[in-house]
């Protein structure tokens, strides 16, 4: 499946915000203890770059079928599923102590300053 520029664009900010969040934290803990914090920002990035394939499978499928009956409930169960990932990841950082859960919710933030981010520009 061939990515839209707006997704590729997406993506691309997704990576820059997750990686200016791990310097600053960085600069602030100036020691092995930006670790557990790079690993939470780490892993929602990952959960954000498969959200983002996820969005894009929803909108192609859902511009196929136009205004068939089902396509407003297949468009609900796909949200309800990217918001179980996104649940899915919280709680993993939430119970295992080597990954931070402020740097798994920041990271899962990125996610919406990347989709205004790019709204903006097109």
């Amino acid at each position: 499946m061939e990515l839209s520029a707006i997704a590729r664009k997406m993506i691309s900010l997704i990576g820059w915000y997750s990686l200016l969040c791990i310097l600053v934290a960085g600069l602030y803990y100036r020691s092995l203890l930006v670790v557990p914090f790079a690993l939470g920002v780490s892993l929602a990035t990952g959960l954000n770059v498969a959200k983002v394939f996820l969005l894009e499978r929803t909108v192609a499928r859902a511009c196929e079928q136009g205004d068939q009956k089902g396509t407003k409930q297949a468009m609900h169960f796909h949200h309800l599923i990217r918001m179980a990932l996104t649940g899915t990841v919280l709680l993993m950082a939430a119970l295992i102590p080597q990954i931070s859960l402020l740097g798994a919710a920041l990271g899962v933030f990125v996610f919406q300053l990347a989709a205004l981010s790019t709204r903006r520009a097109f």
